[in-house]
């Protein structure tokens, strides 16, 4: 738990930098967080690189900025829906298992398995493989005191279904704030209804390129609806991930989204102890 309202982290992956570099990024902007991605698949340095977590804990602990959480990207390209005993699916499983150690290695307990690309779960028989490969998944997080989390674009009733299916507690759903309403999901609902399941870490996005005038200060109708769903779930939002695209962003537009972030957050009561520390 952080403590009283969200703090806010950004999402390596959507930086103009990566590495030691993107955690300085993030402490120029009194940034408290930030996400890494596993890299891997032509997405730079893989975090399993022998030396690699060492020298980001490094620096992260003389920046003060804290180490979130691990995404696996790459699964995009790999796929959690491949067919059983098919080499992708081995390769999966693979990636996972990299993953977890390197979350343990780096000292963060949130690990984050993307559905998207080559992981969209688009019919039944891609959800089931997919619950097939997270329950495993869950189980082997636990082993390592760690917790998974899917981020995907399913409906509200086929969200709830994986999480039931998958049946862990070391399991959470990851909430974003923009892919779902590209979607047709009413984001608020899907709050409401995914309640407690939504991992801590939350990815604020509006997009393509930073947040919208509504959470900048003209207007904020998603915004106020949004904080409302939070405050009335019972969900403890610990950490505000902003991760719209900034790699070729301006720079400034960054810092703009940390002010309108923080405004934000000031909105969220959290209710109960979240899940990732």
């Amino acid at each position: 738990m952080t403590g009283g309202n969200p703090a806010i982290g950004l999402a390596e992956w959507r930086l103009p930098v990566r590495g030691a570099e993107a955690v300085e990024l993030a402490a120029s902007y009194g940034v408290r967080g930030i996400q890494l991605d596993f890299g891997g698949s032509g997405r730079g340095v893989p975090l399993d690189t022998p030396g690699r977590a060492r020298s980001l804990r490094r620096e992260a602990n003389g920046s003060g900025v804290e180490l979130l959480a691990v995404a696996g990207n790459l699964l995009n390209d790999i796929g959690l829906t491949a067919p059983e005993r098919s080499r992708a699916a081995r390769s999966a499983r693979g990636a996972v298992i990299a993953l977890l150690d390197s979350a343990v290695s780096l000292g963060v307990r949130l690990v984050l398995v993307p559905s998207f690309r080559a992981s969209t779960i688009d019919g039944p028989e891609e959800l089931e493989r997919t619950v097939s490969v997270l329950r495993w998944a869950a189980e082997e997080a636990r082993t390592r005191n760690l917790v998974l989390a899917n981020e995907n674009v399913l409906s509200p009733t086929t969200a709830v279904e994986l999480f039931e299916r998958v049946g862990s507690d070391s399991f959470r759903l990851v909430l974003d704030t923009g892919n779902p309403d590209v979607e047709g999901t009413d984001v608020p609902g899907l709050v409401r209804t995914l309640g407690p399941r939504i991992a801590d870490q939350v990815h604020l996005k509006d997009g393509p390129l930073g947040l919208g005038d509504e959470w900048r200060g003209s207007g904020e109708i998603r915004a106020t609806e949004l904080s409302r769903a939070f405050a009335r779930s019972g969900i403890s939002v610990n950490w505000l991930i902003l991760e719209n695209d900034y790699r070729v962003a301006d720079p400034r537009v960054i810092g703009l989204d940390v002010a309108a972030a923080r405004r934000f957050a000031d909105r969220i009561v959290p209710t109960k102890t979240g899940d990732s520390g």
